[in-house]
């Protein structure tokens, strides 16, 4: 299947799933169980994956309309707000553990993150790889108007 161009496919898609029949999720489980065997696979071979969060760096976050109706540019092309979180989905689709580190800024000085992936049931693993790539790339950096949040002491 390949992802509806248009926002209001998204909508459509997804309130058709809420009513899925069982005898169809056990198809749609036994295949996400042949992608986590998959990822298992991949796993013996390395010790994380290195992906994208999303899309895009930073953006604007826009809660005017509601999330299946919002887009977002991408390569000047409008595509379905949903389409960002496509990256973090499809890692916990798997229920593989992620961990987002900071990896550095765009010409325009937006944070770009990068998704640390391990393998089931090592989370440890994605967090502590993001703690040695913090130690080599500085971690994360406060942008200029950011406020530490208030610890009610």
């Amino acid at each position: 299947h390949s992802p509806p161009s248009e926002p209001a496919g998204w909508l459509e898609r997804f309130t058709q799933s809420v009513g899925v029949r069982h005898r169809d999720w056990l198809k749609l489980h036994q295949e996400r169980e042949q992608m986590r065997a998959g990822w298992a696979n991949l796993f013996e071979n390395f010790d994380v994956m290195l992906c994208p969060v999303s899309p895009l760096p930073a953006i604007r976050h826009d809660h005017r309309e509601p999330q299946l109706r919002r887009t977002i540019e991408v390569n000047g092309a409008t595509r379905p707000y949903t389409d960002n979180m496509f990256w973090m989905g499809a890692i916990g689709l798997v229920w593989l553990p992620a961990t987002v580190a900071p990896v550095g800024r765009t010409a325009q000085g937006l944070p770009v993150g990068i998704q640390i992936v391990a393998p089931f049931l090592e989370d440890f693993t994605a967090i502590r790889f993001a703690q040695l790539l913090s130690s080599e790339l500085g971690g994360f950096e406060a942008p200029p108007s950011y406020e530490e949040p208030d610890s009610g002491s």
